[in-house]
């Protein structure tokens, strides 16, 4: 596995996707070009990690050249009502366009110690 930069999916053609639903924590995406790639988090467990959204047709990713991919994450400290502790929620959101439309992919993370909760795309090596 190597941890790759988002932007290496950019004009790549998916052509297998699975793992892509709500509460899913691992999204496996093959190529046409034969790499295979993970979106995931490496430190946390999947009820700490995981796909919390899914925005557009997911069927628009597939057999099309990938023309916009990126990447944002955003922190949030959170104090559950009645808590006297505070923790942190990381939100990894990945965008993607194809010439068929746009998916978006919302992960949440809560992080309960110092491990990053961020989502990273792994290349799987064989």
């Amino acid at each position: 596995m190597k941890v790759k930069n988002i932007k290496e999916l950019k004009n790549k053609t998916i052509t297998e996707i699975s793992g892509l639903r709500n509460g899913g924590d691992i999204v496996e995406l093959c190529c046409d070009d034969g790499s295979c790639y993970n979106l995931q988090n490496v430190h946390y467990s999947r009820k700490d990690v995981y796909i919390d959204d899914i925005k557009g047709n997911t069927e628009d990713l597939l057999n099309s050249p990938i023309t916009k991919v990126m990447r944002t994450s955003v922190t949030m400290y959170v104090l559950p009502y009645g808590s006297g502790k505070e923790y942190k929620v990381v939100w990894s959101v990945f965008k993607f366009g194809t010439q068929k439309g746009k998916v978006e992919i919302s992960w949440r993370g809560e992080a309960h110690r110092k491990s990053s909760a961020k989502v990273r795309l792994i290349q799987i090596l064989e």
